[in-house]
């Protein structure tokens, strides 16, 4: 449907509700140009009663975008001033453990992470977490041996540092992670020379469907079983209001 609405002329598609019309091979005639001339200067009138009607129709609609606009940017300011204030609070619980002690400094940022929404707040959070995890996946690679509980830490430190590379590349719309986080990913599958297939390789054996879902923490009472994500939540508003949807989600994404 959604094809042959965009490839051929003069097809209603029902769903989205575009129309394209048909493109016209005839050239006009002398009298249907004067016809034209006359119908247009008879309509010029009315035209510009239509015209000013909908410039002040316009003017109007500006103002209210405008008054949206500002309430959005006033509520953002004070949100990224509220967090600000709360990544404050993160640093002084990190300064009260060791340095090296990098799992509980992990869990610190994990536990506070859920409260920070603006991008510029959960991006300089990120990196901290991403700082945190390449030192110490770096200081378990370096033992030769590794017990049971440090082999399975070392795995879920694996994905974890996954998780945190592709939402940190996710907020800065990087269009390239495999070769702009290259040394990184050179480090997480500690294998070089890197290729692509060297990279999907591991995310399908490694990684796979195991990276830690994101909750936003509220509830809908459409579901009883879990949490949806955001991306859930349109999906059911789309379908009550009867719309057509297409979602396009990696596999076992819910």
């Amino acid at each position: 449907m959604y094809g042959k609405s965009l490839t051929s002329r003069d097809v209603r598609d029902n769903h989205l509700q575009i129309v394209l019309p048909a493109a016209s091979t005839l050239t006009p005639t002398n009298d249907e140009m004067n016809q034209d001339r006359i119908d247009s200067a008879s309509g010029s009138g009315d035209k510009k009663k239509q015209k000013n009607k909908g410039e002040s129709k316009k003017v109007h609609q500006t103002k209210g975008e405008k008054i949206i606009e500002e309430n959005k940017q006033r509520k953002l300011e004070k949100r990224i001033v509220d967090e600000t204030d709360q990544i404050a609070n993160v640093e002084d619980l990190l300064k009260q453990i060791p340095v090296d002690n990098y799992s509980k400094a992990i869990d610190i940022i994990d536990e506070n992470l859920l409260k920070f929404q603006t991008s510029s707040n959960r991006l300089d959070l990120l990196k901290r977490k991403f700082r945190l995890q390449r030192k110490y996946l770096q200081s378990l690679k370096k033992k030769n041996t590794l017990t049971i509980e440090e082999k399975s830490k070392l795995d879920l430190l694996q994905i974890g540092f996954f998780a945190t590379m592709t939402e940190m590349a996710d907020i800065e719309n990087i269009a390239d992670p495999f070769n702009e986080k290259k040394k990184y990913i050179e480090e997480l599958i500690d294998d070089s020379p890197l290729d692509h297939e060297k990279w999907y390789r591991f995310q399908l054996e490694k990684i796979n469907s195991r990276l830690p879902r994101r909750e936003q923490g509220l509830r809908d009472s459409r579901i009883s079983d879990f949490i949806p994500d955001k991306w859930q939540v349109e999906f059911l508003d789309a379908v009550d209001k009867r719309q057509s949807i297409i979602i396009v989600a990696p596999t076992a994404s819910g």
